[in-house]
């Protein structure tokens, strides 16, 4: 199938989309609902009590005097609203999520619309930095008046708004409305001063998709789910037997108690800061049992090595169980459909992050053992996979420009091998298959900084820098930057602040490890997988496929969809984490690509399953737009192969 720009909305394909946000025709929402799981729409129990919104068009008005609509009653009755949602070129919103949740409850074609969150704004604005995000904190920050609201404060005592007097919840909406659009205004213009609304456009153009998916939810295979729990209860109740033999019947899951038994009575040395020489304790001083520390202990006696082999089955079957034990009772309760949210406002680095809603299910932190047991609700159909091959060496290549790292991706290389060889000292011919899966874990350690380890494994760290210095002398530039002024202004845009680095006598630089790592993290999986999360999703809506996206994890989507629209799955999803690519960052942020990207498609019953497709594509520009060039059919220039 041919894909053109005529299966994107308009503010998709323009040159400079982010200036939709220099338009006055923008409208202002805030919605008022009763409170199951904090009003979510997704939650059926909630309905829609009151809208507020007001339109920016009203040019002859001060925008403190234009005039705040409002309409009472459920989503069935707003159809003035939905009219003047379409009408808009963009839609401003706090936590623009909620609102796009309910509007699709009320009918509305949300891939139409285009958003600007205010609370995504000052997520842009502070960067790394820690900050409040919610409306009353921002309307100080911005010097916007408020009033102490008597409503706010029964709403955050959990009185339900629909027990509130109607003229008070109409006040107190309409409130927020102007508060919103006050916060707006100003909020946009330090925003385009600091050249951070090509970023934050992104961000807003990823709450739409984001709003869609948690709205789906995930569905697990009920057989498949109740086999895998008994099996690792089974397992379990062995393991923990075990456990219990070792050491006289402590509590697995108390802390406390396995502290206990083993710093004060087996006598294992706590870990060590590697920096500080400090015991490595958890944030709330407690010596860690978590199962990473329980791995990295060293048993000196034959009772320890005993100790340890039992704590090592029983931990992670545990988490498994607890994981499994949430899973069967989502089948047994919800027909297994589990929703989550998909957070944008929280990590450092923009990726998102997860949290579990019934559940406590975390959607972009399943275990890769468990992913088997997701399949589609509808019988027949299947799990459609895509993900971003080798994305943050190959981002990084970019971000650092490294010839070496071009190279080698273009010609295939398999950077495990070089790993390998260096560890084990072989050539990388001579690599077995067992060393290469080992080496696994440590090939790109040092692209984030990591530079501690064994005898074998600096030298390997070593070893890349060496072979990939000019990217080494790129992160190693950005750490004098920061040294230097505080802070690193990102190719695309994004500032990050780390004010207190400084040198030791030594000659180290502190956050020097998140300095190397949070632009190549941030580029690749807050820039890039947003992108092609986002045109999959607007061309999948424009051609009226059946398929619909379930979730996002980091560098990958994952979908739903019949057997007859697998070639199209596989195909929109290898022009959106290529050639859309390509052409959005041109358009968005002025950057051109130096590295091609790639493409894994997969395709079974069950997530993770099935048929696998790999598709590289280079970046090829037009010679006076610089432009992605959009004449040539999709697969050309790529490199493909299927294997099952």
């Amino acid at each position: 199938m041919k894909l053109s720009q005529q299966t994107l909305p308009d503010f998709l394909t323009r040159d400079k989309p982010y200036e939709i946000y220099d338009s006055d025709n923008y409208l202002v929402l805030d919605f008022e609902t009763t409170n199951l799981d904090k009003g979510s729409a997704i939650h059926r129990g909630n309905r829609l009590l009151l809208t507020t919104y007001l339109s920016g068009r009203d040019e002859h008005l001060r925008e403190d005097l234009l005039p705040v609509r409002h309409a009472w009653g459920d989503e069935f009755s707003q159809k003035e609203l939905v009219e003047a949602c379409y009408a808009a070129d963009f839609l401003v919103a706090q936590n623009a999520k909620f609102e796009l949740q309910w509007l699709s409850r009320m009918g509305v074609e949300t891939h139409r619309l285009c958003v600007y969150d205010t609370m995504l704004g000052e997520y842009v604005r502070l960067g790394n930095r820690r900050g409040a995000k919610d409306l009353d904190s921002l309307c100080e920050r911005y010097g916007v008046p408020t009033k102490n609201s008597l409503v706010k404060h029964l709403i955050n005592g959990g009185v339900c708004p629909s027990d509130i007097p109607e003229r008070w919840l109409e006040e107190y909406g309409i409130g927020d409305t102007r508060n919103t659009h006050q916060v707006f205004l100003r909020q946009r213009e330090e925003l385009r001063q600091l050249n951070l609304l090509p970023v934050l456009f992104t961000r807003c153009l990823a709450t739409v998709v984001l709003a869609d998916i948690e709205m789906q939810g995930v569905h697990a295979d009920a057989k498949a789910t109740k086999d895998e729990y008994e099996s690792c209860k089974r397992q379990y109740d062995e393991a923990e037997a075990r456990v219990h033999q070792v050491t006289g019947g402590i509590n697995l899951n108390s802390p406390k108690q396995v502290a206990e038994f083993l710093y004060d009575k087996e006598g294992f040395a706590e870990l060590l800061d590697r920096r500080t020489g400090e015991p490595d304790r958890t944030d709330a001083g407690g010596r860690r049992t978590d199962e990473d520390a329980i791995c990295s202990l060293e048993a000196a006696t034959d009772r320890q090595r005993e100790v340890l082999q039992a704590f090592l089955a029983a931990k992670p079957l545990y988490k498994k169980l607890d994981s499994l034990t949430k899973l069967l009772g989502a089948v047994k309760e919800d027909d297994g459909i589990i929703y989550g949210n998909i957070n944008q406002a929280v990590t450092q680095t923009h990726r998102t992050s997860s949290s579990g809603k019934k559940w406590k299910l975390q959607f972009q932190n399943f275990d890769r053992d468990l992913k088997p047991l997701f399949s589609s609700r509808h019988s027949g159909w299947l799990v459609g996979e895509a993900d971003g091959s080798g994305l943050e060496f190959r981002g990084a290549g970019h971000l650092g420009n490294d010839s070496k790292i071009i190279s080698d991706i273009r010609e295939g290389v398999d950077p495990h091998l070089f790993s390998a060889s260096v560890i084990y000292k072989t050539s990388e011919s001579k690599v077995s298959k067992s060393q290469r899966t080992a080496a696994k874990a440590h090939t790109f350690k040092p692209l984030f900084g990591g530079m501690s380890g064994t005898e074998d494994e600096v030298r390997y760290y070593k070893a890349f820098r060496k072979k990939y210095h000019e990217l080494y002398d790129a992160q190693t530039a950005w750490t004098y930057e920061v040294l230097r002024t505080g802070k690193l202004v990102t190719e695309w845009g994004l500032i990050f602040y780390w004010p207190d680095t400084k040198m030791s006598r030594s000659g180290y630089i502190s956050n020097t490890t998140n300095i190397f790592n949070y632009p190549i993290q941030s580029f690749c999986t807050a820039e890039i997988i947003p992108i092609s999360l986002v045109y999959f999703w607007h061309r999948a809506r424009r051609l009226g496929l059946r398929l619909f996206l379930v979730n996002t994890v980091h560098d990958s989507i994952i979908a739903e969809l019949p057997p007859d629209e697998e070639d199209i799955f596989r195909e929109l999803s290898e022009k959106a984490f290529t050639e859309d690519v390509y052409s959005f960052l041109w358009r968005n942020y002025g950057i051109k690509m130096r590295i091609p990207l790639g493409c894994e498609t997969k395709v079974g019953t069950h997530w993770g399953k099935g048929s696998e497709r790999k598709y590289n594509r280079e970046p090829e520009y037009g010679p006076e737009t610089g432009d992605q060039q959009q004449d040539a059919g999709p697969m050309a220039g790529a490199s493909e192969g299927i294997r099952t």
